[in-house]
């Protein structure tokens, strides 16, 4: 027997066939030839280079690859990715439609948190626990079923965009922070004076100011969060009327607070972006109105430095404590009972007008964009 010749034997090897790979678009291609022309697997398989069997696969899903888009990016792909979640998929698919119909800006980081937190809920269990919920509220008014919930106020942050007729220098984004406490009920007749937490006691615009004359509930702690004594003492103020009131919050620990005249239900984790009212659009539209408000105090302090000379005095706390509660009470009672029933926690037969909700937020942002439209061009 004679020697093996290694070298001819990896040669006669490096020439066999390698596995190639269609892309979605060549399968469409070769399914539409397999209907239209009637070739056979065999002659499919001698023309795309490929075996009989990847034949037979490709043809068993030929309704699948023949809807694929041929003008997407996506059909140049050679594989498929797979959902393991379809249900999540489909629920992040809606919220992505409906931020983009509202010409919000999404970015990777934003989308995976919702993901994360659309992952985390149990969202087969959403219709069981509104409907529990539903039969809670039937023993108490409507005035008397209230929700509250804090949120990250960036006070000082302005727009980030702005006109000009060359480049500009970047600027750095403020980062001054307050947490906010709204509170409502679901007749939508009464909202609560905001609670605003600064890091401070007294600032320097506050000096010689009485808190209590504030159009807030001005409270303050090193990091401006909400705390266990804060939140008791919001709830003392919440029923000082001592009616028979019912509270909708979130689990946070600092809401753990022992308090007797008033009946709190707390949301099970991660599901107040399904259960929550100041969620549905609430919060949304305080926000909304305060960038709204704080434009045109920019404009009116722009006008003022065109027509004596003078710096422009930047937004100070005092101003946002004046701005976001004036952006309260702009938010309408409307939007509250629609908010409400989108959620759709109160019984089937409290009016329900949400399809309006929508559409007042995207009047909301439409008069943001023109005061923003109104800012002075940048010139440089």
């Amino acid at each position: 027997m004679g020697k093996v010749n290694r070298k001819h034997f990896n040669n006669n090897n490096s020439q066999k066939k390698k596995r190639k790979t269609l892309t979605f678009n060549q399968k469409k291609e070769l399914c539409e030839k397999h209907r239209d022309q009637n070739l056979s697997g065999v002659q499919l398989a001698k023309e795309y280079e490929i075996s009989d069997s990847a034949v037979s696969d490709i043809l068993k899903k030929s309704e699948h690859w023949l809807s694929i888009n041929s003008t997407l990016p996506s059909a140049d792909r050679f594989r498929e990715k797979t959902c393991n979640y379809p249900q999540i998929e489909e629920v992040l698919s809606i919220w992505v439609d409906q931020q983009i119909s509202r010409d919000l800006t999404l970015s990777g980081p934003i989308i995976q948190e919702k993901q994360r937190k659309a992952g985390s809920a149990p969202i087969s269990e959403i219709p069981q626990m509104k409907a529990e919920l539903q039969e809670i509220f039937q023993e108490y008014e409507l005035r008397d079923i209230w929700n509250c919930d804090e949120t990250a106020l960036f006070w000082h942050l302005l727009p980030c965009k702005t006109i000009a007729h060359s480049p500009v220098v970047g600027k750095k984004h403020p980062k001054e922070r307050v947490s906010i406490l709204a509170a409502c009920n679901a007749s939508g007749d009464e909202k609560l004076p905001l609670l605003f937490i600064h890091k401070y006691e007294t600032p320097r615009v506050l000096k010689g100011i009485e808190k209590i004359s504030l159009p807030v509930w001005y409270y303050w702690n090193s990091k401006a969060w909400m705390q266990r004594s804060i939140f008791k003492h919001f709830l003392e103020r919440l029923n000082r009327e001592r009616r028979h009131i019912i509270l909708l919050m979130d689990n946070a620990k600092c809401h753990d607070c022992d308090n007797i005249s008033i009946k709190i239900h707390f949301l099970p984790p991660n599901t107040t972006s399904h259960l929550q009212p100041l969620d549905q659009g609430i919060i949304y539209s305080l926000k909304a109105q305060y960038h709204k408000l704080l434009c045109k105090n920019r404009i009116r302090a722009y006008d003022l430095y065109d027509d004596y000379d003078q710096i422009p005095p930047p937004v100070d706390i005092l101003d946002s404590i004046n701005l976001i509660a004036e952006a309260w009470k702009i938010v309408t009672k409307k939007t509250i009972i629609n908010s409400c029933a989108k959620v759709g926690i109160l019984s089937d037969d409290e009016p329900n007008t949400s399809d309006s909700n929508d559409s007042e937020v995207e009047d909301d942002i439409e008069n943001l964009q023109l005061l923003i439209n109104e800012l002075p061009i940048t010139i440089l």
